[in-house]
């Protein structure tokens, strides 16, 4: 017999919503999760039916209560266009936004549950419904969340988010950098009056952005030290020399992409050098959805090195380069890449999936993602070395 399907919920104190303007796009609010990701220590993952039955019956209940509660950060009371909760994948992309008057109007439970099922519910903690641990939908207490930066003791999940004026100075603090920042009020004149801002917490990785801020540090250093981190992950590992020359010329060839005018402008790189890592701020309007990751593999296809391996490492090769932030496993955005026409990206896109299909096949999932694993650590430690000022790190 089937196992019941599954719906991981997640209380949050701050939810990519907007008033005034326009509703925020479908990349707006995926970029807000991929900034502030659920953490495990926040989900409830339970059963989906009695899911939608518990977050339904809660909204009936709020209709109830409202006006009756206050907090000291923000009303408690649910207006009918607020929007209570988001339908994700479990890789964070949206299936489906929810306001407090389309749950309290909903016909179709069926079609509900199919939304939810699989997926996670990010819940407005103005819903309550939380006792114990378990959901609960008589309880209207406002559960923590960890969305303030002290869940579990400071920067344990990673992230905090405040929200600010768009005129309020900003606090300093070492521990915490700004990783990306939400219009949550705009003007009549569109502009942003108000800001969810999501800040990182020291060293944490959780985005491309956040590997590409910090110390600066030119393309060809920070690729030169990724190689030499891989060779050495290579030879502790015993790697032959052809695996360990894959591994390598994944690790120089990986940010390629970043060469791009359009990337160094939106990552605010100073004059005078091409860079990998930059002191931001990051323009995401500028970077238009680009992946440096798809202009890395346009750049290196025909690269001397990558035609001297075997075509199967030589596959392997530009599967690494294209998957070392997340994606292409199968699919990549070709959006604001400028190497070639639309027509050409797509081919390029399709090419990228069958590749995966034909490497997971030879190396079976969890080898492929063994070798995935092993570029992202010879990445991040050439960034650590960066951070720290260090030229040579130690060992591996």
């Amino acid at each position: 017999m089937d196992d019941p399907p599954q719906t991981a919920v997640v209380w949050r104190t701050y939810l990519p919503d907007r008033k005034g303007g326009k509703a925020p796009r479908t990349a707006e609010i995926e970029a807000f999760f991929e900034a502030a990701p659920p953490h495990t220590s926040e989900l409830l993952e339970t059963e989906t039916f009695p899911v939608a039955d518990w977050i339904l019956a809660r909204v009936k209940d709020t209709g109830k209560e409202r006006a009756v509660q206050n907090s000291s950060e923000q009303e408690v009371r649910l207006c009918d266009e607020d929007v209570v909760a988001f339908a994700l994948d479990t890789d964070g992309t949206l299936r489906k936004t929810f306001t407090w008057e389309a749950l309290r109007s909903l016909q179709d439970k069926d079609e509900f549950k199919e939304t939810l099922s699989g997926g996670m519910l990010i819940v407005d903690a103005r819903l309550g419904g939380l006792k114990d641990g378990l959901l609960d939908a008589n309880v209207s207490d406002l559960p923590p969340t960890a969305d303030g930066g002290n869940w579990l003791g400071e920067g344990v999940v990673g992230f905090r988010i405040r929200a600010t004026g768009a005129s309020e100075a900003v606090p300093r603090d070492p521990n915490w950098r700004e990783r990306f920042r939400f219009a949550c009020e705009v003007s009549e004149e569109g502009q942003p009056s108000r800001w969810l801002v999501v800040d990182k917490w020291r060293n944490d990785a959780a985005t491309e952005d956040d590997r590409s801020e910090g110390t600066r540090q030119l393309l060809e250093e920070h690729q030169e030290r990724a190689e030499q981190r891989a060779r050495e992950l290579a030879m502790a590992l015993g790697f032959g020399p052809e695996p360990e020359e894959t591994l390598a010329l994944a690790a120089r060839l990986h940010d390629e992409g970043k060469r791009s005018p359009r990337w160094q402008r939106a990552f605010n790189a100073p004059k005078g050098g091409v860079y990998a890592k930059t002191e931001g701020p990051i323009n995401q309007g500028l970077l238009g959805g680009y992946r440096h990751e798809l202009g890395s593999l346009l750049q290196v296809e025909r690269d001397a090195r990558l035609e001297s391996l075997t075509e199967q490492h030589r596959d392997l090769v530009l599967h690494l380069i294209t998957t070392h932030h997340g994606f292409a496993r199968p699919v990549i955005g070709t959006s604001g890449c400028e190497d070639a026409p639309p027509s050409v990206l797509d081919e390029k896109a399709a090419e990228i999936a069958l590749r995966f299909a034909r490497l997971q096949a030879r190396w079976g999932p969890w080898g492929l993602a063994w070798w995935e694993a092993l570029l992202r650590a010879a990445d991040q430690l050439a960034s650590r070395d960066n951070a720290a000022g260090s030229g040579a790190g130690g060992g591996v």
